[in-house]
């Protein structure tokens, strides 16, 4: 069963603290390498899970002093569909929650049976006021409110455990963690808050004189989080204390807060800080914070604004054509053969900005065309949501783990083998997380670029550059691509990957590593004809622009 996790779902446990609602700002306070990160008070794994799905390390490990919240995390990651399966079980016995069953639960965490152990942990966690620790006794509104034990709660158990597999997970006190030789490593503490008490938490309080003196003087970066009182604000006062506030559910519903610090440097630290709440420490304004103001009589971007209009409507004009030099690039990557499908042409024939065996024009509509073999696009820009979803389908079957619509998870095999598309590199849009983040490999180019434009067949480069930031997201089998990215000369290409570390190989992973020679593509009589214009003109591409010009 294929799992697709929401961009909120932080972890499959419910936990003491903020890290699960705030995890992903949290991450931004990373300095600016990051090759391992550890948990070293795990607890929900938020601030771990986040690191994962947004590709911030290379290796990854987890660690709580609890060996039943060791064991629940351990039976996630390595026997996922036997802990699911028992859930189900439960859920379909009792529903979503009752008394009886949080005490069952209870007693099911002692067990000695590792799945049913972890079953237990799971259904009192679900159930119970306090999240992870066992301690606050059973939840009612949980179930009243249609909380509880539901379905998917469970189901998401499968997506957590992908993203756990490679992860290292131990039993160990904190110290070890902190001390263990590394390279690139980042530690983050959340240790037990210290007016909590030691009834909330099984193994008491923290001696946080000792921690604050082991982040000092550690080797590693490190990210503490603790509670906030005059005590912590003078333990971790040279460690740019960042004051959070927020609304905490347990106990009396108060106002809460915690001090988050740092024993390292970060360009950006201050930045993020002052968006997670009110930084304890002398900040330095960004440069660009005090900009001088134009007058409006300054024609700023005026240039730029008539490049991307449409000169007779004054309406924004999408269609503006890849540059030659980075076709060309592709090409060669694609071992100096056509795509087999340019579902966002201009026109169709030898003329097309675009070298490929088959176009598909407005006319046509791209959208609703078959799409197969590697293509190329360049999408219209205010319009991307509806071409990424479909790349990102056409790429994607029901073998893969974390498929991006349900769609895509009933396929049987890929429709496509690779898709290259040349998008701005708008990461903040959703449509960038759900159909490329997690599902595609990524290169950014190195400054801006400029497009071609002017009338087919005589395109010119136009004066000013786009913008934005451009990227090439390659969906499906992106090997002959970044092997030919990854040799080419210093200076000859000049973009960089900034893919998630892991997720983009998937299609790689489950299915074209299997197969050794390219599957051949079904070619119908009209894309033979159109293919052998093309070859008439000359196979490679720099062949073809003299010859483009005879023809005109």
């Amino acid at each position: 069963m294929l799992v697709r996790l929401h961009d909120t779902c932080s972890s499959s446990l419910r936990n003491a603290g903020g890290d699960y609602r705030t995890a992903d700002l949290k991450v931004n306070l990373r300095p600016t390498v990051v090759t391992e990160f550890r948990e070293a008070f795990g607890g929900g794994a938020s601030m771990t899970f986040t690191m994962i799905r947004r590709g911030l390390a290379e290796r990854f490990w987890w660690n709580d002093l609890d060996p039943h919240l060791v064991n629940f995390w351990t039976m996630v990651r390595d026997r996922a569909d036997d802990l699911v399966g028992r859930l189900h079980a439960i859920r379909g016995e009792h529903g979503l929650g009752s008394e009886d069953l949080f005490k069952l639960a209870e007693s099911m965490v002692g067990s000695d049976d590792a799945i049913e152990a972890a079953a237990g942990f799971w259904v009192r966690n679900r159930l119970d006021y306090g999240g992870t620790n066992g301690k606050s006794g059973y939840n009612p509104s949980y179930v009243r409110e249609g909380r509880g034990v539901k379905k998917h709660f469970i189901d998401n158990i499968l997506g957590f455990s992908e993203l756990l597999q490679g992860v290292k997970i131990t039993n160990l006190d904190y110290r070890d963690v902190l001390a263990e030789p590394g390279d690139g490593v980042l530690n983050y503490a959340d240790p037990p808050f210290e007016d909590v008490g030691p009834t909330m938490y099984p193994f008491g309080e923290e001696d946080l004189e000792e921690l604050s003196a082991l982040v000092r003087n550690c080797s590693h970066d490190c990210l503490v989080k603790v509670n906030d009182s005059p005590a912590n604000r003078l333990r971790f006062a040279d460690m740019k204390p960042i004051l959070r506030t927020y609304h905490s559910s347990m106990g009396e519903h108060s106002e809460k807060a915690e001090l988050l610090a740092a024993n390292y440097d970060a360009p950006l630290y201050s930045v993020y800080a002052r968006q997670i709440g009110e930084p304890l420490f002398d900040l330095e304004a960004p440069a660009n914070d005090n900009i001088r103001e134009l007058p409006k009589s300054v024609p700023v971007g005026e240039d730029t604004q008539k490049l991307f209009l449409d000169p007779k409507r004054g309406k924004r004009n999408p269609e503006w054509y890849t540059p030659d030099w980075i076709l060309d690039h592709l090409y060669a990557a694609n071992g100096d053969q056509p795509f087999d499908i340019d579902p966002c042409s201009p026109i169709k024939g030898p003329q097309a900005p675009v070298w490929a065996n088959r176009h598909y024009t407005v006319e046509d509509d791209g959208l609703t065309q078959p799409w197969q073999g590697r293509m190329f696009i360049n999408p219209p820009f205010n319009d991307l949501k509806p071409w990424l979803k479909k790349a990102a389908e056409s790429t994607w079957c029901g073998e893969f783990p974390n498929a991006p619509t349900r769609d895509a998870a009933r396929c049987k095999a890929p429709a496509c083998e690779s898709i290259v598309g040349l998008i701005p590199a708008r990461q903040h849009n959703r449509y960038w997380q759900h159909y490329v983040a997690y599902h595609a490999k990524v290169w950014f180019f190195h400054g801006k670029v400029k497009f071609r434009k002017g009338r087919i067949g005589d395109l010119q480069t136009a004066k000013t550059a786009f913008p934005e930031g451009l990227a090439l997201v390659i969906w499906g089998n992106h090997r002959p691509f970044t092997d030919y990215f990854n040799s080419a000369l210093p200076g000859m290409l000049h973009v960089a990957d900034r893919s998630h570390p892991t997720i983009p190989d998937i299609p790689i992973k489950h299915h074209w590593s299997k197969i050794t020679t390219r599957p051949s593509v079904v070619t119908p009589v009209e894309w033979l004809i159109e293919a052998d214009e093309f070859r008439r003109i000359g196979v490679k591409r720099k062949a073809t622009k003299p010859a483009m010009k005879e023809a005109a």
